[in-house]
């Protein structure tokens, strides 16, 4: 059977590559924006929304148990599915695969235009808004036997720049880019991949850049390609892509009879995802003839997680100091400030849980709540044998109407030395989500800069030692010093919610009080973002700290208040090393246990025995301690009880019941 694939696809040269293969489990890559394999009707529970007529086939799907059938008798009404629609992150590079089979004697309409098929539009436009006449509409679709990708933009006419999609004929606009060749010619499934990537823009020239970029693959071969594309000018320059429609459509009398076609393994991505079973794809950089790097993600040779297909038996290796994936239901906990388990966990069972509804790898993650007007409503640390050389590998998500803070948003830290909190550890390395500060575009437009970055923080090194780095230190608080890094190896996209990214950051001791040889690096998504060397983390007066301690502890910056709004984000897929770990190398998902909790935050009693019975147990005990040593006798007694009752398998309700046995309380 011959079997074809049509690609749509807008990607940075970074992201190059391809990330399918058979059996790798592409809906948990980073890049990946959705996935649909069409095996069963309930499409409104998968974010598919605006339709609510769907017909999935199982008898000839290309793939798993089914496909989507779009139908129209002789008077070119539907007989079988509607047109939809999902939503996706913002980007401003998007792509599209899926596999088409068109019925046995299809017909075409002989005209230069439909029928329409596929469609993305921009952030320019609300969620309803129809494809005909918006700010920025991408059509990809077959007509004429030949593939066709193209954009209209009609709704600009008005605009300050006016359209860049041509002038309006009979009020309609349109560029279009054809395959040479007529490439849809049988009733065989074929594979269908597109690109686009949103042009730049010159801000202070007021001008559109022509390096917008639109690439087809029919079957995995290239066919249609342009890379002087505009597709915007700097009326819309927060313009993304943020939203996919599928609304097969023959205008009225266009039909030339009855027939069908079927769409099925659909996924939306950054990156190009290529055919099922491809071992590579060509790139999607600047030249399609270049040779392929690495997909955004993608894991770096030599690393641990290289070593490790999807992070299994990672925990094992002697590099690895500790390894939490969040799969188990619960995570391993211990005393204050001791080594082996994770303590002082702050909201846990709360605003801070373990879930299956989202994860990078596996089946779970770790879920943390960001309520209305709290800076910092959850934290939890980690104690581990000192190391000069520390590793540390996550990754982190935010929701798609994330309410990024403007500047201070810590995130997770590494600290070294004394340590009573944050602000007066010896040294901390921060890596900060922080929004900010404003840069002026022109005199219309302002860009607030969404990114993460490494801040290097001192209590003892004072003014004048400033890591060896004088100048670079941007202010000095008392005798700490803080140290922006930047981004000085790659140039970093702002971040986005809505998706998956991997933060990976080093930090290495000067071996000598005076010695400059210590190193800091951030990786984001596997690509070297920041590197500091010829720093001087320690000196003479402690030369014996080493890196130990490792905190997540999301704070809200800009001001006293946290977020206007509710906001969740999630945590994934933690390792700490003393070498470098890598994003997680492709392999099969980790299967789901027994023990994973339900969703949703467990309460202490249904969780007895776990870490959040732990964590309860813990508190109720130490407010029955300071009762006891404050007289308060019978108060202490009923905290006991209470603990024995209802956290009867924890540690603490072992206490407890000696302590009763004891006539403490009484």
């Amino acid at each position: 059977m011959i079997r074809t694939c049509i690609a749509l696809v807008g990607l940075s040269i970074a992201a190059a590559g391809a990330l399918a293969a058979e059996g790798t489990d592409v809906a948990r890559d980073p890049g990946v924006l959705f996935r649909e394999s069409f095996d069963d009707a309930d499409l409104l529970k998968r974010g598919w929304y605006d339709g609510s007529k769907f017909k999935i086939v199982s008898d000839g799907a290309y793939a798993g148990k089914g496909c989507i059938e779009y139908r129209w008798d002789a008077a070119a009404k539907h007989v079988a599915s509607r047109g939809m629609r999902h939503g996706h992150a913002p980007t401003d590079q998007v792509y599209v695969r899926y596999y088409i089979k068109l019925s046995k004697g299809w017909g075409w309409t002989g005209r230069s235009y439909h029928p329409h098929l596929t469609h993305f539009l921009t952030t320019e436009n609300p969620k309803y808004h129809g494809p005909a006449r918006s700010h920025l509409t991408l059509y990809i679709e077959p007509v004429n036997g030949k593939l066709r990708l193209g954009a209209t933009d009609m709704q600009n006419v008005n605009k300050p720049h006016g359209l860049t999609q041509g002038p309006l004929r009979g009020g309609y606009n349109g560029k279009l880019y054809d395959s040479k060749e007529k490439v849809f010619n049988d009733d065989k499934w074929h594979c269908v991949e597109a690109f686009f990537k949103l042009n730049s823009l010159d801000m202070a020239a007021d001008k559109p850049k022509r390096d917008g970029v639109i690439r087809g693959w029919f079957d995995g071969k290239l066919v249609v390609e342009k890379t002087d594309i505009v597709f915007r000018t700097t009326d819309f320059p927060k313009m993304k892509w943020n939203q996919f429609l599928l609304t097969p459509y023959f205008g009225p009398g266009l039909l030339p009879h009855a027939q069908a076609l079927w769409i099925d393994e659909m996924v939306v991505a950054r990156d190009r995802v290529g055919p099922l079973g491809s071992k590579g794809a060509l790139p999607t950089g600047n030249s399609a003839s270049a040779g392929a790097s690495a997909p955004s993600g993608a894991v770096a040779a030599g690393t641990l997680a290289s070593r490790y297909p999807g992070d299994a038996g990672i925990e094992k290796d002697p590099a690895v100091i500790f390894a939490e994936s969040f799969e188990g239901g619960k995570v391993p906990t211990t005393g204050y400030g001791k080594v082996g388990g994770f303590y002082d966990l702050k909201g846990l069972g709360k605003v801070m849980d373990i879930t299956d509804k989202e994860a990078a790898t596996g089946t779970h993650s770790l879920e943390l709540i960001h309520t209305k007007d709290v800076i910092s409503p959850q934290w939890m640390h980690r104690k581990f044998p000192g190391v000069d050389e520390v590793h540390v590998r996550f990754y982190r998500k935010y929701a798609e109407d994330w309410l990024w803070p403007v500047q201070g948003a810590h995130d997770t830290l590494i600290f070294a030395g004394k340590y009573a909190n944050p602000a007066s550890a010896d040294l901390a390395l921060y890596l900060d989500i922080t929004q900010g500060p404003s840069k002026r575009l022109n005199k219309r437009n302002w860009d607030l800069e969404r990114k993460a970055e490494l801040v290097l923080k001192s209590s003892f090194q004072g003014p004048g030692l400033d890591f060896g780095h004088p100048g670079a230190v941007i202010s000095h608080v008392g005798w700490d010093n803080y140290y922006s890094m930047p981004y000085n190896k790659s140039p970093v996209a702002p971040m986005e919610g809505g998706r998956w990214y991997c933060f990976e950051y080093m930090a290495k001791m000067n071996s000598a009080a005076t010695k400059k040889d210590g190193e800091v690096r951030l990786w984001i998504d596997g690509k070297l973002v920041t590197e500091v060397t010829g720093l001087i983390l320690r000196n003479a007066s402690h030369m014996g700290i080493k890196w130990d301690h490792w905190m997540i502890g999301p704070r809200y910056g800009g001001g006293n208040k946290g977020p206007a709004e509710m906001r969740k984000n999630w945590l994934d897929a933690l390792v700490v090393a003393s070498k470098r770990v890598g994003p997680v190398s492709k392999g099969r998902p980790r299967p789901k246990t027994d023990a994973a909790p339900r969703t949703g935050s467990l309460t202490p009693r249904e969780a007895n025995g776990s870490a959040v019975a732990e964590h309860e147990a813990g508190r109720l005990l130490r407010m029955a301690r300071r009762a006891e040593r404050m007289g308060q006798r019978d108060v202490a007694r009923r905290l006991y009880s209470q603990i024995v009752k209802r956290f009867g398998k924890t540690e603490s309700a072992a206490v407890a019941k000696k302590k009763l046995s004891d006539g403490g309380g009484g």
